[in-house]
């Protein structure tokens, strides 16, 4: 029983058992947290996607390298985060006005053959790519092309 206790302590009194247990708990913790998650490809996460994600990896390994933090106080946050990005998620789905806040709109690049290069230069896109992408889809001439929408899944 002591030893499962000793999984709660500091870093800096937990024995390499006791990191071992705390690595495989986070995992398994992190997986099934994901595996809730919504079922997308990685080019079409949001921006709000990315920052939870990124949040997540960081509260994974912060009991790890800082010896000060105590392993409950992740968890605590880890599921705080996760109900959050659930919650908004799920609210965003309903929403559209709420939605359009957590994630871009598809960006009209060129429109009636002429290149829009005010959204080109908001969307970080040049006019390179957009060439290149173009001649991907069998539409090299930018005369025939009557509209070419960047989706925000980057596609």
């Amino acid at each position: 029983m002591n030893q499962l206790l000793d999984f709660f302590k500091l870093t800096e009194e937990l024995s390499t058992a006791g990191f071992a247990v705390r690595a495989v708990v986070s995992v398994i913790l992190i997986y099934f947290m994901s595996r809730f998650l919504m079922k997308r490809a990685a080019g079409q996460f949001t921006a709000f996607d990315f920052t939870f994600l990124w949040m997540l990896g960081a509260l994974a390994v912060a009991p790890v390298l800082d010896g000060k933090i105590l392993f409950t106080t992740t968890i605590l946050a880890t599921a705080t985060l996760y109900f959050w990005h659930f919650a908004l998620s799920w609210f965003s789905v309903r929403n559209h006005a709420f939605a359009a806040l957590l994630t871009r709109m598809p960006t009209v690049l060129i429109e009636k053959g002429k290149i829009n290069d005010v959204n080109m230069r908001r969307s970080f896109f040049s006019a390179d790519v957009l060439l290149s992408e173009m001649r991907l889809s069998d539409a090299p001439d930018l005369t025939e092309v009557d509209q070419v929408i960047l989706e925000t899944s980057g596609h």
